[in-house]
């Protein structure tokens, strides 16, 4: 039997080598890549998309007929803008889909089979419910996502090969038939809309965006659509002057949001998160825009709303 201090320091080393190596991988690893953008899926049947109409495949065209240039990156995804600005290509991140470097080293034997079989199903579900929420924003609600194409499973020569620049530059060809995508049109969003609205003093646009924003919403509970991410500030925007609700990864299809109890809460939340914003970066204008959401909200559900008469420690346990 080994020394117990023999077992220490091999367990150590142990630690140290893996450590050392995932820290190598990291830094030759390039900040975008292909393999951080596509992942061999098998094909299902529920990410398939209606056949576009003859004016969807135009823009369709229009937006692949030219290059991309590194844009951003957010928690789901990496961002291209296209050459004439109209367009954004996003690229899913597969890096926090699959099991990481130590993750996915780690010996498959008694205990530890069962804890990597476990995280595996957990990063399949997550990438499920991510597909499942773009595939239903595209199918119900593509206007006012501004989705123009979505690509969840591999195709043959569907497509044709994209160049985009990455974030050092560097050109690299993309082979769109591989790789699950979407393609939004270039959106203004709201937190920059109100920053300039307001160095302009046009308090009255400001309002009417926040009416639009809550038109947005209501017509998504309607439809039965209900988005966890109350980040209403980055997460809609506008284009040729309508609301557009950017990021709807998390949107899932939920009948319990018809309901205009459960409806009004959330829009609260929404209403909630323009005040905190305002607070934060127009407290001149706070009391003002709270008012207008006290009365736009409110009167949408016929109640009486006071936002200062709610104690949001309560409101976001609900």
């Amino acid at each position: 039997m080994m020394p117990k201090k023999l077992l220490i320091l091999t367990s150590l080393a142990l630690v140290g080598f893996l450590l050392f190596s995932f820290i190598k991988q990291v830094r030759q690893k390039s900040f975008f890549g292909l393999d951080e953008i596509s992942k061999p899926l098998p094909f299902y049947e529920k990410w398939e998309i209606d056949p576009l109409s003859n004016e969807e495949k135009k823009s369709l065209e229009e937006a692949l007929s030219q290059s991309y240039s590194y844009l951003g990156k957010g928690a789901q995804s990496y961002a291209f803008l296209s050459k004439d600005g109209r367009y954004v290509i996003k690229f899913f991140k597969f890096k926090h889909l699959q099991l990481n470097f130590i993750q996915s080293i780690i010996p498959e034997f008694g205990p530890l089979k069962k804890w990597k079989e476990n995280k595996l199903k957990e990063k399949s579900k997550k990438l499920e419910k991510l597909f499942d929420a773009y595939r239903l924003a595209f199918e119900v609600h593509r206007k006012e996502s501004a989705l123009v194409y979505i690509h969840l499973n591999p195709t043959d020569k569907l497509l044709p090969a994209l160049d985009v620049l990455d974030p050092s530059g560097k050109k690299v060809s993309l082979n769109l038939d591989s790789i699950p995508f979407l393609i939004q049109k270039k959106v203004e969003i709201t937190r920059s809309i109100f920053e300039r609205l307001f160095k302009a003093k046009k308090i009255d646009e400001v309002k009417l965006k926040i009416n639009q924003i809550v038109e947005l919403y209501l017509s998504e509970y309607r439809k039965g659509i209900f988005d966890h991410d109350h980040g209403v500030m980055h997460n809609t925007g506008f284009i040729d002057g309508l609301p557009v609700h950017l990021d709807v990864g998390k949107i899932y299809f939920d009948e319990a949001i018809k309901l205009p109890e459960n409806a009004y809460l959330d829009l609260v939340k929404i209403g909630w998160k323009i005040r905190e914003h305002m607070l934060r970066k127009f407290p001149e204008h706070e009391k003002e825009i709270t008012k207008y959401l006290n009365t736009t909200i409110g009167n949408a559900f016929k109640r009486h709303l006071d936002y200062d008469q709610i104690d949001g420690a309560i409101l976001w346990k609900r």
